[in-house]
């Protein structure tokens, strides 16, 4: 057990004197124990990890599928990717019934290769 390392006190609390202050750790306070305190308590203490400082890099989780189940901004997003045109939508319900209604448009059967207008007249073109 290093003295330089962190440790969590795991249940309790945990009181100690620094130049005559006493100093009370609850449990899941990080601090650096002395030998003698790791010696006598060191029951009480487990490890603790110290991340870094963030990088400032954050990750988003992924998006859902659905877009029910999206927030706001993710919905947004969603519409911009795909150039759905909102309007004023500006309240979820609002902006997943734009969604929606686009999602159902798009699953409409396109026009069959060679037949532009739409009508089975046209010969298909080779």
């Amino acid at each position: 057990m290093a003295q330089n390392q962190a440790y969590r006190v795991k249940r309790g609390r945990h009181t100690r004197n620094e130049n005559g202050v006493r100093k009370v750790y609850e449990a899941g306070a990080i601090f650096y124990p002395t030998e003698a305190e790791l010696k006598a308590f060191g029951d009480k203490f487990e490890i603790a990890i110290i991340l870094p400082p963030d990088s400032g890099t954050k990750v988003d989780p992924p998006r859902p599928e659905k877009p029910e189940e999206m927030t706001v901004p993710q919905l947004k997003d969603y519409a911009k990717e795909n150039e759905i045109d909102l309007g004023d939508a500006t309240k979820k319900d609002d902006i997943l019934q734009k969604v929606t209604e686009w999602q159902e448009a798009s699953k409409q059967p396109q026009t069959p290769t060679g037949d532009p207008d739409g009508d089975s007249n046209t010969p298909p073109v080779e």
